[in-house]
């Protein structure tokens, strides 16, 4: 891929998943398009980032591995502008996955997950905490599996929370979601 000083998602369609790269110049993602963090790897933009309206930063979903996660420096200003998202829910570890997974149960829903702090109890206590509560840097583990035993119907517990870290050389400008 060849990059031009600005590099701009278009036409409100676009989808670019990626590894990792040095931008040398800006970029623009404009509404509609979404652009997908497939590492855990640092992307580096040596001008400005800018998210439009109706823009998304994201990174893929984990599964039973800490595999992906939203790593960016921006060397100049980054403008997160209102209705606009980076957003990473639900991309930690899926359901029963994770250093502080939910427990399964055979009544009901499973306990939560845990992260920074303790999951949520159902019949059996939540995941356990593993990260740190200020700067965590990995994914949230998933919720546990319940089974409804007067249907036998498997109800899958949420995955956890995604990861974003993000350093910015230059102005920070937030109103979009994070």
């Amino acid at each position: 891929v060849t990059f031009k000083d600005v590099f701009v998602l278009t036409d409100g369609s676009d989808t670019v998943t990626y590894g990792n790269f040095t931008l040398p110049g800006s970029l623009v993602v404009n509404a509609g398009s979404t652009l997908i963090q497939n590492s855990s790897m640092t992307t580096v933009i040596t001008g400005n980032l800018v998210v439009e309206q109706g823009g998304k930063i994201t990174h893929t979903s984990n599964t039973s591995s800490k595999q992906y996660i939203l790593n960016l420096l921006v060397l100049g200003n980054f403008d997160l502008q209102a209705g606009s998202t980076m957003t990473v829910d639900g991309k930690g570890y899926s359901s029963s996955n994770g250093p502080g997974e939910g427990t399964d149960e055979s009544f009901d829903g499973g306990s939560g997950g845990g992260h920074a702090g303790k999951g949520g109890s159902g019949y059996s206590a939540g995941g356990t905490n593993y990260d740190l509560y200020i700067n965590p840097t990995e994914p949230g583990s998933g919720g546990g599996n319940g089974t409804y035993i007067s249907s036998y119907a498997i109800r899958y517990g949420g995955a956890g929370g995604g990861v974003v870290l993000l350093t910015v050389n230059g102005t920070l400008t937030l109103n979009g979601l994070i």
